[in-house]
C-alpha cells in the first residue's frame, strides 16, 4: 500500500495515540525513525499526569486526557495511570502562588504546613516550611500505552507503522 490519507511523523505517545484514533477512519501511516514506536522519550521517561499541568490555558486539555488514560484508551485493557500524589514545597508561602492558583473543583489542592511536610518528607531541609499536596498526580505507564496505541493504529489493513528516517 502506498496511498495514505494521513502520514504521522513520530511513533511516540502523541503519534501512536493520533494513529490509534484515526486508523479506523483513514488510511494512516506512522513513520518512526527507530525500529519500534515509543523508543526514545516516551519509552524511557518517568511520565506523570498532573491535573494542574500547564496552567489555565492547558489544564482543560490535561483534565480531558485523564479519563482516557485512566480508562486504558484505546483498548480499555487497564488504566495507564497509577496515582501517587505530589507535593510542591517552598521556602516562602508566596512562592506557592502559581501552584495554588491552579486549584480547581476537579482536582483540589491541599495546603501543607511544616509538621505535615516532616511526616511526608523525612529529612526535609530547614526553611522549606510550606507545601501543596496534589492528590491527582499519577505515573503514566507510557511504554504499554504506546504499545497498545500502536497495535490499535495498525490493526486496520489500511494502516501501518514503519521504521524510516526522513
Amino acid at each position: 500500500m502506498t496511498d495514505f490519507d494521513v502520514i504521522i511523523v513520530g511513533g511516540g505517545i502523541a503519534g501512536a495515540g493520533l494513529g490509534a484514533e484515526l486508523a479506523a477512519k483513514r488510511r494512516t501511516l506512522i513513520i518512526e525513525a527507530e525500529d519500534q514506536c515509543g523508543y526514545h522519550t516516551t519509552g524511557r521517561s518517568a511520565a506523570f499526569w498532573l491535573a494542574h499541568y500547564g496552567g489555565p490555558e492547558v489544564m482543560p486539555l490535561t483534565l480531558a486526557s485523564g479519563p482516557l488514560l485512566d480508562g486504558g484508551w484505546p483498548t480499555g485493557e487497564r488504566s495507564w495511570l497509577r496515582t501517587r500524589g505530589a507535593i510542591t514545597v517552598a521556602r516562602n508561602y508566596m512562592d506557592l502562588r502559581e501552584a495554588l492558583a491552579a486549584n480547581s473543583r476537579n482536582a483540589p489542592l491541599t495546603e501543607m504546613k511544616r509538621p505535615e511536610l516532616d511526616q511526608k518528607i523525612p529529612g526535609l531541609r530547614e526553611g522549606w516550611d510550606h507545601g501543596v499536596w496534589d492528590a491527582s498526580c499519577a505515573d503514566i505507564d507510557s511504554p504499554d500505552a504506546v504499545y497498545c496505541q500502536r497495535n490499535s493504529a495498525t490493526a486496520s489493513s489500511s494502516s501501518r507503522c514503519t521504521p524510516s528516517r526522513m
